[in-house]
């Protein structure tokens, strides 16, 4: 019985834990879809996940993307990480700022791990429901 009872503090305690410290912050989580769209050039995918500002900036991303296939610079993307830097909750709008690193081949190169370009970016995501919305959206390459 002892045991038992040790084990269901155990469990508590894990669960606490991971409630508190572990579970993944769904508007980040959503956040990393939609960027991750916009990296690997799925574009229709990410601007049916936005509003607003953030709808131009992805039309923009897509426009430069297409501007620079014709000149013949476009590099491949090996991956992205994404680090949440902070998050400002707002009622059921929340604003996030969020380190992120692409992983790229240039044009004519070809490497196991590419060229990693970090970029700074913010963007403002509101709860619809149940899912989020990413309604502001902004995007910088660090130097």
């Amino acid at each position: 019985m002892k045991g038992f009872i040790i084990l269901l503090i155990l469990a508590a305690i894990g669960a606490g834990i991971y409630v508190f410290m572990l579970k993944p912050d769904p508007a980040f989580e959503q956040y990393k879809i939609f960027a991750n769209h916009v990296v690997n050039k799925r574009f229709k995918e990410a601007k049916e996940m936005t509003e607003g500002q953030a709808l131009l900036a992805v039309e923009e991303q897509e426009e430069m993307n297409k501007n620079m296939g014709k000149a013949g610079f476009s590099m491949d993307v090996l991956g992205a990480t994404y680090t949440l830097d902070s998050k400002e909750n707002a009622g059921s709008e929340t604003n996030l700022k969020i380190s992120q690193t692409v992983r790229v081949n240039p044009p004519g190169q070809t490497s196991a791990f590419g060229t990693a370009v970090p970029h700074k970016q913010e963007a403002t995501l509101v709860q619809k429901g149940e899912k989020w919305v990413v309604t502001k959206f902004k995007d910088e390459i660090e130097k």
